[in-house]
């Protein structure tokens, strides 16, 4: 039985622990870089949007890549999860691919939690 507890303990500890990601909030914008490949000249990045929140307007077109291609920035539009993939090809032909994973927290929301805790 103690077996059974520890084991349902350790799941627990496995899950609240998980990584969710870059910590970010509503409106405030994010960059991110990929990481160049060192040797590699004349590199494309394409960033794609793979996952957001429902209730989420935004789309692949909204990702602003910067002058160095390697960088992009994008406004959250609504708290939840958000996951961005950048496939980096040299003359059409894939190299790597990079995944960023967001956890966007709504900083009215923040706010009240926070005034609910020293109220209590």
């Amino acid at each position: 039985m103690k077996k059974k507890i520890l084991q349902l303990y350790l799941l627990i500890f496995l899950f609240s622990c998980g990584d969710k990601g870059i910590e970010g909030f509503v409106g405030e914008k994010i960059t991110i870089t990929a990481e160049k490949a060192e040797d590699k000249t004349d590199l494309d990045y394409a960033w794609i949007l793979i996952e957001q929140p429902d209730g989420s307007l935004l789309n692949s077109s909204d990702l602003n890549p910067q002058s160095d291609k390697n960088k992009m920035n994008f406004t959250p539009d609504y708290a939840g999860n958000y996951s961005i993939d950048v496939v980096i090809s040299q003359y059409g032909d894939e190299i790597s691919s990079q995944s960023f994973l967001f956890n966007i927290l709504d900083p009215k929301e923040e706010i009240k939690k926070e005034e609910n805790y020293a109220s209590a």
